[in-house]
């Protein structure tokens, strides 16, 4: 009886230890960073009709688990810049990685044709 208690103990002990180890496994492979936005200018000058395809262009979303998560960039705000010109905008941009975590870019937006 003696000899299944010790064995009983030391498979107790063994899953424990077992659960311990998975649980620190899985939490190391938990995403918690988003995607980092890139654009290959601060600036955009686009028409006032231009569509989400061209300010967006040159903007590019980059997460080290997932790669290149671009296709999900999207545009999160466009506001008025209050200490620019009058036809300076700020747009910025949000990306998401299969984590759900986000990344934003802003850069200034200047429409070519706005009038006041």
């Amino acid at each position: 009886m003696k000899k299944a208690g010790i064995i009983l103990g030391i498979l107790c002990l063994a899953a424990i230890i077992g659960g311990w180890k998975y649980t620190e496994y899985k939490r190391s492979q938990i995403d918690l960073e988003g995607p980092v936005l890139t654009a290959v200018d601060d600036k955009v000058r686009v028409p006032i009709g231009a569509p989400d395809s061209e300010l967006i262009k040159g903007v590019t979303a980059w997460d080290e688990k997932d790669k290149d998560v671009s296709g999900s960039i999207v545009i999160e705000s466009i506001n008025k810049k209050p200490d620019g010109e009058s036809n300076e905008f700020e747009i910025t941009y949000a990306a998401f990685d299969n984590s759900n975590n986000s990344g934003k870019l802003t850069r200034t937006l200047i429409y070519r044709d706005y009038r006041q």
